[in-house]
Formats: C-alpha cells, structure tokens, sequence
C-alpha cells in the first residue's frame, strides 16, 4: 500500500507505475482502488498490506488523513518502508518508533529513482526491499490478539466518521436483512 500526502502525488505516481512494471501489486488510491466509504477502503488497503510505503514528508506528518492511516497500521504489525521525499524532515514522535527499525530510501524527483548503488538502480533496489520485507513477515499466534489502545481509539474514530457519513447521506453501511 502507499501512503502519501497529495501535493507528492506526481511524484507518488510515476513510482507507483515503475513498481508495478516491477510486478508488485501495490494498492495506490488514485489507482482505481478508491471504492465506496474512504475510510473502508483505506482499512481493506492496509489490512490487505504486507508493506507500507510511507512517501514521508513534513506535509505528510501534518495530514490528519496520513496520520489516520499509518496510525491504523502501525498496531496492525504492518511493516514500513519510508521514502524520503524532502530534505530536513522533522520526524514525529508517531512516526519515530517505525521510522528508526524500517528501510528508508531518499527519492525526491524522478531522478532520484535512476541513481545507481552498486549497479543497481535505486528503484529496483526498492521492488527488490518490498519483496523482501512482504515475504519475511511471521506472524506471531500470540500477539496478533493484542490490541493497544491507540489501535482501539483509531478504531473508534473509524467508525464515528463511518457513522457521521452515513448520518449526513442518509444512508447506512450495514446491510438490512427483510
């Protein structure tokens, strides 16, 4: 899944389809993957996820949106890998304990993709790092029930929003059986 604030969208988008060229299936939401309630296609995006992609900036850290979903995923045990994508990135405390254990990679502009490490292009060294944290993840019987209150209070959130969108459409996203 990627995760990225909207003014890094140009940018997002041109990864997204080198990546996809890469064969990775990557949920991107501009992508045709953005159906129905916002807040239910984020949560299936990223229960969905083996990795998520963090395009991480200043702008990012300060997007409720952003914020919402990597706080979603985070107690989910989903892995990270962060994408710098601006220089002098003061990073916030709710990012911090994800951010110092996760790969990062710094591609700023479209050029950054083509730098070569060793031979290899940056953007290949990406595909290959999502393929590796996807396929190394174990799941733990024991920790997957445990869920922390922070988990419980995005939940909630969740599901507020879900029910003031359904108040203010007059609709309802629960199915009523007759």
């Amino acid at each position: 899944m990627i995760s990225y604030q909207w003014a890094n969208q140009n940018l997002v988008r041109n990864i997204f389809q080198d990546l996809l060229i890469k064969n990775l299936s990557i949920w991107f939401d501009i992508w045709g993957h953005m159906e129905g309630c916002t807040y239910d296609a984020m949560a299936t995006a990223i229960e969905s996820s083996k990795v998520i992609l963090v395009f991480l900036s200043n702008k990012y850290q300060e997007s409720a949106n952003c914020q919402l979903e990597f706080k979603y995923a985070g107690p989910r045990g989903k892995q990270f890998i962060f994408i710098l994508v601006e220089d002098n990135i003061n990073i916030e405390p709710w990012i911090k304990e994800h951010f110092d254990d996760s790969l990062k990679f710094e591609i700023k502009n479209l050029e950054d993709e083509n730098i070569f490490e060793n031979g290899v292009s940056r953007i290949q060294i990406l595909a290959q790092a999502i393929r590796d944290v996807g396929s190394a993840q174990i799941v733990d019987d024991h920790d997957q029930y445990e869920i922390s209150n922070e988990a419980i209070m995005v939940k909630e959130m969740l599901e507020d929003a879900l029910d003031e969108t359904d108040r203010q459409n007059n609709t309802s996203r629960f199915r009523h059986k007759m």
